[in-house]
């Protein structure tokens, strides 16, 4: 019995298909990806060869990207097999670029952390806590513009300091903030995020959080005391 043989405009899709395939998998394309979305993916362009790095991360541990991406870890694998040598070659072209662009993040870097904020002072700041009973459904508060300008700066101030990112990183985060009663504690929630990539519902009900840390985290400032009671900064 004889296989059943493909027609002519079969095999031709077959053969366009194929062509797309190798070309994609064979153009290293995680080298272009890392060094295309480089403020994304700011901690993997702090080093050279990152197409390469990254292949060989997915070889090792596929569960890395099968926890966002739901992709069985034998495909992940034989994604980064195929993939290492293009994007390593890729890479090699493009060492003088990454060599050039970290020299000069970390002297940006330097400069930065020697004009690092200074903590506030807020000893001198009057305590802001409020009376649960006076609250919005005995949870939820208002905070003043005064206020709002304290427990950002102090947030701000955290994150530089707790947080390991620069004063320039920061400065470029726009914020909102919600203020609570938690804990027995008069709360100011101050959410960053990174507008290019990240958009504030109005509501405050959610956020649009696409690759975590460091383009989105929040700093929990008690308002009674002005000190910072929690964070979050996780790499979703």
């Amino acid at each position: 019995m004889t296989a059943p043989r493909l027609t002519p405009m079969k095999s031709a899709i077959w053969t366009v298909i194929s062509f797309v395939g190798i070309l994609f998998v064979g153009s290293g394309c995680t080298s272009f990806f890392l060094h295309t979305h480089s403020e994304q993916f700011r901690g993997s362009m702090t080093r050279v060869y990152p197409g390469t790095c990254a292949n060989a991360e997915l070889i090792v541990n596929p569960n890395i990207i099968n926890r966002d991406w739901h992709t069985p870890p034998p495909i992940i694998v034989t994604y980064g097999i195929l993939d290492f040598i293009p994007s390593a070659a890729l890479d090699t072209l493009l060492l003088p670029v990454d060599l050039a662009t970290h020299k000069t993040s970390s002297a940006a870097g330097n400069h930065e952390a020697k004009s690092s904020p200074q903590k506030p002072d807020t000893a001198s700041w009057p305590s802001a806590a409020r009376n649960p009973s006076t609250l919005e459904h005995g949870k939820y508060w208002t905070p003043t513009i005064v206020e709002r300008a304290r427990g950002e700066q102090l947030a701000r101030w955290y994150a530089c300091r707790q947080l390991a990112l620069s004063s320039g990183q920061v400065s470029k985060m726009k914020t909102d903030c919600i203020g609570w009663h938690k804990n027995e504690r008069t709360e100011l929630y101050v959410r960053f995020f990174d507008p290019k990539a990240f958009g504030a519902n109005t509501d405050f009900s959610a956020i649009a959080v696409d690759g975590g840390f460091p383009g989105y985290f929040s700093v929990t400032v008690d308002v009674g005391s002005w000190r910072v009671v929690d964070h979050y900064a996780e790499r979703e």
